[in-house]
């Protein structure tokens, strides 16, 4: 697994995350240590840092997955509460392509069918309108 992150992450920031995951392991951080560690790393950066924890047998791989799933939740309240405060793509200009569409996946509303949009609350229609737009003008 580690030359797969090297090839995508380049040498110097897998070695970065494998000391991470290794400090990790000599301190006994659980999730919640793990998260207040990782929820300012770019989404590529946490990912790698899971892929390279699935190579231990233990539950370090579990606890970086519990965190960036709570780095998602977050990001999807503060989404919504900037909707609340019709500044979106303020919020939206701080995340980068990659986070704004896990963002996206994360809320089930990523590539949708018209039959999968047809279903969704008013609410949502409007913000995978919004996501949606956002990142066709990111390409």
């Amino acid at each position: 697994m580690q030359e797969v992150v090297k090839g995508i992450l380049g040498k110097d920031l897998t070695n970065s995350l494998l000391n991470m995951i290794k400090e990790f392991k000599r301190l006994k951080y659980d999730d919640k240590e793990i998260y207040r560690n990782i929820k300012d790393l770019n989404d590529l950066s946490i990912m790698g840092l899971y892929l390279l924890a699935t190579e231990n047998n233990d539950n370090m791989a579990f606890y970086i997955k519990k965190s960036y799933d709570r780095v998602l939740n977050n990001r999807v309240v503060k989404f919504r509460e900037s909707i609340n405060l019709d500044c979106a793509d303020e919020f939206l200009k701080k995340l980068n392509k990659t986070e704004v569409i896990n963002l996206a996946y994360h809320m089930n509303l990523y590539d949708l069918s018209n039959r999968e949009y047809n279903k969704l609350s008013e609410h949502n229609k409007y913000c995978y309108k919004i996501l949606n737009d956002y990142i066709k003008d990111m390409i």
